[in-house]
């Protein structure tokens, strides 16, 4: 990438008369891309011409794939109930209507996908066996098909194709994907593929796009390990990784600092290319019900700015993992609902979480168990009480002035050492003084901890 176009046409005669072969420009980046046989033309030809702001390799970007779950370990699919679980309303036909979302993937097959579909393909080549599978199972989460009960159903896609129909492509490639949807007027961008390393290209092309007010979202990876995927990786993209049907973390669901949201990712149901519902699980799933989301919300909230729409998703997550903000679930579950209802007085909803286990930072024969709720109603309750009976140790506190997505918690510390394999029961209640709590079901909670 060179700093303006005079350094661009500098380098690009220089690499022509060092016969470097081009095979790729960006124009709105000043990039271009070298194919290198000969490593010492291409030294020579840099330092022959103005110096870039950055080069480097092109990388690999791929299709992520799930690995094979632990053993003794049993998840729940979601099948068609994603939509539901994130709260959407049932009446959602025209939920997205004026957002163009791009869909970054393989090829897509339009007749699988409901709404307007345009389509650039990058690559010009010939689909292989498994045409279109990948992009157009994430493209049918987005905006629903035939069997699909989509996100946004009214919302325009621009299915661009950046990979082959295998999953592989590159950093490159993906930039480009990135500037053509922007120019082509996409305001939301669905990346469902990511790469190991950071390329400079690719950085400035999302950077591109937020400057110009899109909102990426793309996904964590699936390789089950600390670490962020890039695009995910950069700052003020939302980094998606995945849950079950019961929002437990799935094991393949990478971890990190930059995390921001979960979402349903284990047995979706999504388009097939034969246009049958098939079962769709990993990061890729989860990474397009948050872009449906922000097609959704900006859609009924237009006088917002991307940053804006972005902010609300995280801000009214549900907390899981450990209290607050954390490297496996970043802000939460996606909650659409909360986000609809937030300006809507008088919702009294004090959840209780699923207890929080960790080890003792300096004890090693101890574990600390969180026990948590958050208000995730409207209104600040003014008092709060926490009843819980932990292995029989009986805990009982209030909490006052809890304000809307606070959280209550308290911390418990459990010695495991010389018992072997034992359990330990956990029974919760969470009560609201003088008001009625909407979902009432979900203020008692038994759970088993079994030590080792």
């Amino acid at each position: 990438m060179f700093y303006d176009d005079s350094h661009l046409r500098a380098f690009l005669e220089i690499a022509d008369e060092e016969g470097l072969e081009m095979v790729g420009r960006i124009d709105g980046l000043r990039a271009v891309r070298v194919r290198v046989r000969d490593e010492a033309r291409l030294r020579r030809a840099l330092s022959r011409a103005p110096t870039p702001i950055a080069h480097g390799p092109n990388l690999y970007v791929r299709r992520p794939e799930p690995p094979e779950p632990p053993e003794g370990v049993s998840y729940s699919a979601f099948g068609s109930s994603g939509p539901d679980w994130l709260g959407v309303a049932a009446d959602r036909s025209e939920w997205g209507a004026g957002i163009t979302v791009a869909v970054l993937d393989t090829a897509v097959m339009p007749e699988h996908t409901h709404g307007n579909v345009e389509i650039i393909d990058l690559l010009n080549e010939p689909d292989g066996d498994a045409p279109a599978r990948h992009g157009t199972a994430v493209a049918s989460i987005i905006a629903g098909g035939e069997k699909v009960p989509g996100v946004a159903p009214g919302a325009d896609l621009l299915a661009v194709r950046v990979m082959s129909d295998s999953g592989v492509g590159n950093t490159f490639t993906l930039a480009q994907g990135v500037i053509d949807a922007v120019d082509r007027g996409a305001r939301v961008i669905n990346i469902s593929v990511g790469s190991v390393g950071d390329a400079p290209v690719l950085g400035q092309a999302i950077a591109h796009a937020q400057q110009h007010g899109a909102v990426v979202v793309a996904a964590a990876g699936n390789s089950g390990q600390d670490g962020i995927l890039y695009p995910a990786r950069y700052a003020g993209v939302l980094a998606v990784g995945a849950v079950d049907a019961d929002g437990r973390q799935m094991y393949f669901s990478n971890r990190g600092d930059q995390l921001d949201l979960v979402a349903p990712g284990l047995g979706v149901t999504a388009a097939g290319i034969d246009g049958e519902a098939v079962a769709f699980s990993g990061t890729s799933a989860a990474t397009p019900f948050v872009a449906g989301a922000v097609a959704g919300v900006w859609s009924e909230s237009p006088e917002l700015d991307g940053a804006e729409v972005a902010a609300l998703l995280t801000r009214y997550a549900d907390d899981a993992g450990a209290p607050g903000r954390d490297t496996r679930y970043g802000a939460g579950g996606l909650n659409v609902g909360r986000v609809l209802e937030r300006n809507t007085p008088g919702l009294v909803d004090m959840v209780l979480a699923r207890p929080h286990v960790e080890p003792h930072p300096v004890y090693d024969d101890e574990l600390i168990v969180v026990l948590f709720g958050q208000n995730r109603g409207t209104e600040a309750l003014e008092r709060v009480s926490l009843t819980a009976d932990v292995d029989g140790a009986p805990v009982d506190l209030a909490f006052y002035d809890v304000g809307v997505g606070a959280i209550v918690q308290h911390t418990v510390r459990l010695t495991r050492a010389g018992v072997g394999e034992r359990t330990i029961s956990i029974e919760q209640d969470l009560s609201v003084m003088g008001d009625e709590d909407r979902t009432p079901h979900n203020n008692r909670m038994i759970s088993t901890l079994t030590l080792h």
